[in-house]
């Protein structure tokens, strides 16, 4: 009769059902999260589209005051645009001599600042122009010509001397990177006349080339060149000296082949003959004048380069017309008032004053 009894399940039992309900809840409440987005997916869809027809039904309804505002708009910006006198841009490109980037930067601000008013008389007295044609000028801007992989070399050549301790991340060296002393510049001016850019490179140069501090950096600059020539002439006359003190030294211990007896030993220095030379003191001497001469002819070159304060590499190109900003967003300011008459049109169809006088109340806020 105990064999008929029924047998108790074992924990191994009870735990394995326990694991499958578990997994069983899990998959069901995954289920039931995903079946919740999936509802309010269709519930933002099904309103969006009800949106959408309750736009397109205002819009079908006030179709003319709605498109007529918009369409009237961007007629009148169109022949205001038209009546505007044209502005035409050029550019030149300038090479600094020296970091003086921010002057530079300062000075083409105050000569925008001065066109904005239209002080053509201020205007003509910097630029050597005469008043009726300063009054063309409208604006100045001047930017820099460096671009993203510039900017990554000067990043390489600044991490290679700064103290290897230091990090510094590309992003605020390039925040941080004084681009104003950079050494190639554009200038840009916008003018009411094409003709105006004539010329007109050299008289803006000129402004640079007058200013009081500019010339004091370029001659401060230049003269350090010179002394450093100096000293490099001195370097090679004293150079010259040695090697010629050397080589009668040379003849005195050797002696000159000035007999005719085959015996007595022949002196010849071959200096600049590299392919036979032998690496002796005179030798030695030689390529060091070699050097000393090169560097001379570098900074003379550079005493050159620097006798303006600022190169014209590009003049100025020829004049384009620029659209102004009226052009460029009329159909912006169009759609502006398309979107404006359609919310006006969208709260006047819920009755929002009514909703307002009805919930906006004193009363409604202490209830």
């Amino acid at each position: 009769m105990s064999d008929n009894l029924p047998k108790p399940n074992s924990p191994e039992d009870l735990d394995l059902g326990q694991l499958f309900n578990q997994i069983e809840r899990i998959f069901s409440n995954i289920g039931k999260f995903f079946s919740k987005i999936l509802f309010f997916i269709l519930l933002l869809f099904r309103k969006l589209a009800i949106f959408l027809m309750f736009c397109f039904n205002i819009v079908r309804k006030h179709f003319i005051k709605i498109v007529g505002s918009a369409a009237l708009v961007y007629i009148g910006l169109l022949f205001l645009d038209k009546a505007l006198p044209a502005v035409y841009q050029s550019n030149i490109i300038i090479s600094q001599n020296f970091e003086t980037g921010e002057l530079i930067y300062n000075n083409i601000s105050r000569l925008n600042s001065i066109a904005k008013s239209q002080d053509s008389v201020a205007l003509g007295n910097r630029l050597s122009l005469s008043s009726s044609e300063a009054i063309n000028i409208v604006g100045f801007e001047i930017y820099d010509n460096a671009n993203e992989n510039i900017i990554l070399e000067k990043y390489y050549d600044y991490m290679q001397v700064v103290d290897s301790t230091l990090s510094i991340s590309f992003q605020d060296f390039k925040e941080n990177y004084d681009l104003e002393n950079y050494k190639i510049q554009t200038i840009s001016v916008f003018s009411l006349s094409p003709d105006i850019f004539n010329g007109l490179s050299d008289k803006l140069l000129t402004v640079f080339e007058k200013n009081d501090y500019f010339v004091q950096v370029r001659e401060k600059q230049m003269s350090l060149i010179e002394d450093n020539i100096a000293a490099y002439e001195k370097m090679l006359e004293e150079s010259e000296e040695l090697q010629d003190n050397y080589i009668d030294i040379l003849k005195k211990y050797y002696g000159q082949s000035d007999s005719s007896d085959p015996q007595n030993t022949t002196l010849n220095l071959n200096l600049a003959n590299s392919k036979d030379r032998v690496n002796t003191k005179e030798f030695e001497i030689f390529r060091e004048q070699k050097e000393i001469r090169l560097m001379i002819a570098e900074l003379n070159n550079e005493l050159k380069d620097k006798d303006k304060i600022l190169n014209l590499l590009s003049d100025f190109s020829p004049a384009v017309k620029v659209d102004s900003e009226i052009s460029d967003n009329k159909r912006n300011y169009a759609l502006i008032v398309f979107l404006a008459m359609l919310l006006l049109y969208m709260l006047k169809e819920i009755n929002v004053l009514d909703l307002i006088s009805k919930y906006g109340s004193k009363d409604k806020l202490l209830e």
